[in-house]
């Protein structure tokens, strides 16, 4: 119940919020249809990450394009672009990031941001780079490694 209120609320943002200009207005990479299978991808298999735009990132498990995902947010965040170090919410406790169980993409900082995951679809190497552009791609940032959980008495 809870991802369903989180989906309405993001999906009742999205249209009620017109402030500047739409996704496809701002970045080309955003008329990339990306059309897989919902998939989940090993928390620490996670080598780094790239923003496309509010409400996307790309993750890699290895260096390369081969091994890309596409992870869509419920709702975008405007720290993204800006964002040194990201980190990802388990939020089942499953190992995994998923687009269910309270998965979230945690951006650290003054305010703290946490954005549930929508969707997380693999890439092709085609689809990565329409996704990126090339010319202008950012460097790709490695993703902290995570600090162990505290041992429970």
């Amino acid at each position: 119940m809870p991802k369903l209120m989180a989906t309405l609320f993001g999906v009742a943002l999205a249209a009620g919020c017109s402030n500047g200009p739409a996704v496809a207005d701002r970045s080309p990479a955003a008329q990339v249809n990306i059309t897989g299978p919902e998939t989940c991808v090993f928390i620490r298999t996670i080598f780094d990450w790239r923003v496309v735009d509010d409400e996307r990132i790309i993750i890699r498990e290895t260096a390369g394009d081969d091994n890309a995902h596409l992870v869509l947010l419920v709702s975008p965040s405007f720290n993204l672009h800006t964002a040194d170090t990201i980190a990802f919410a388990d939020g089942n406790g499953d190992g995994r990031l998923c687009s269910f169980g309270g998965d979230a993409v945690l951006l650290p900082g003054t305010i703290g941001e946490r954005r549930l995951i929508s969707s997380i679809k693999r890439l092709t190497d085609a689809e990565a780079k329409a996704l990126l552009g090339r010319t202008a791609s950012p460097a790709a940032k490695p993703v902290a490694p995570a600090s162990p959980a505290p041992e429970k008495r």
